[in-house]
């Protein structure tokens, strides 16, 4: 299921980096951060804290910014395309691999 709310979340994200929609924006954003509750919960018991205390700070400081919710709606999907990559470029091997061609 988490894999699944990752790899939509990055198609949608490249669907709305070609075609700017701000309801698709906003959509990308949810899936976003419904993965990252999804892969929280799975994750170990530091790597969960690590992550969940990150992600609190960051809410905190742009509250304290007095960026609000704003804020976080562009640092969040500013951090995407490099959640994108991290996640497509290993899939993008694999038919090279299947291919003999590495």
């Amino acid at each position: 299921m988490r894999s699944y709310l990752i790899l939509s979340m990055c198609l949608l994200f490249l669907i709305q980096y070609f075609f700017p929609f701000d309801w698709l924006k906003n959509t990308v954003i949810g899936i976003a951060l419904v993965a990252f509750a999804a892969s929280a919960m799975h994750a170990r018991a530091v790597p969960r804290w690590f992550g969940i205390s990150m992600m609190a700070i960051g809410i905190v400081l742009e509250f304290n910014k007095g960026e609000g919710f704003a804020g976080i709606r562009q640092g969040i999907f500013m951090n995407l395309p490099l959640i994108a990559l991290v996640v497509l470029v290993p899939l993008l091997s694999l038919p090279l691999k299947l291919g003999r061609i590495f």
